[in-house]
């Protein structure tokens, strides 16, 4: 039975705050690309009030995005962790209330136009 496909994307998160941003830049982050198809699903069900929940997370669980709806509030969350040679762990974690319609709508759309690419290319 052979492995399912995977593939390595760069990564660029940054989380605005009252005095700056915090800025997180990765290479070669490995995705399952179901991850991406069940994330579209997840927010297909949030936007027909089945679900309140949905994200996605790299290979490692070393990424995880998610996006919660609370009565009428929407929260977006991201917790990225690296680790450091030296045992450490670096951890950046950020919370933040987003606009379900401008958020949500139009994450919904770009994911599955990113998934249909992503499907395309995996059949090329």
């Amino acid at each position: 039975m052979a492995a399912p496909a995977q593939h390595y994307f760069d990564f660029t998160c940054r989380a605005r705050h009252s005095k700056g941003e915090f800025a997180y830049t990765g290479r070669d982050i490995c995705f399952d690309p179901q991850a991406f198809r069940d994330f579209a699903k997840q927010l297909d069900a949030i936007r027909n009030g089945k679900a309140q929940r949905a994200g996605f997370h790299d290979v490692g669980e070393m990424l995880r995005f998610s996006i919660e709806i609370h009565g009428r509030e929407t929260a977006a969350s991201v917790r990225i962790r690296e680790y450091q040679p030296n045992g450490q762990e670096t951890l950046l974690s950020a919370s933040f209330r987003v606009d379900y319609d401008l958020f949500v709508n139009a994450l919904y759309a770009k994911i599955l136009v990113f998934s249909e690419a992503l499907e395309g290319a995996e059949l090329a």
